[in-house]
Formats: C-alpha cells, sequence, structure tokens
C-alpha cells in the first residue's frame, strides 16, 4: 500500500493534463508545504501560501502552479 505522501507525488504522473517536465516541481513544493508545518494546520499552509504571494523572485505563473 503507498504512503499518502507518494500517492499525492503520483498524482501529477496521473493527469495527462500535466507534462512529466513539471512532475518533480509538485514534490518540492509539497515539501516546502511540509517544511512550513502545513500539514499541521490550516494557518500554516495560509501563511505559507501569503509568504509566496509577498516573494519578488517567484513569476506570477510559478504562483499560481501551488
Amino acid at each position: 500500500m503507498k504512503s499518502d505522501w507518494q500517492a499525492y507525488l503520483d498524482l501529477p504522473k496521473n493527469n495527462s493534463k500535466i507534462k512529466s517536465s513539471v512532475h518533480p516541481h509538485y514534490g518540492r513544493w509539497a515539501s516546502y508545504w511540509l517544511k512550513a508545518g502545513g500539514r499541521d494546520s490550516e494557518a500554516a499552509t495560509k501563511s505559507f501560501f501569503e509568504e509566496l504571494g509577498r516573494r519578488k523572485d517567484l513569476k506570477d505563473w510559478q504562483k499560481a502552479q501551488n
């Protein structure tokens, strides 16, 4: 049986609309979210995305991707 984490990482592979070249990015963003405590609370998730919104080094399409 797959872990919840592995099932999440497999989601892009199972969606034909998502290019294979971007699959690794899904895992990277998810790991950032986990490190920010996103799994632990809704407030941490909200804070994570608010912080992303303030980052100047990310393009709008990168923010929308999350």
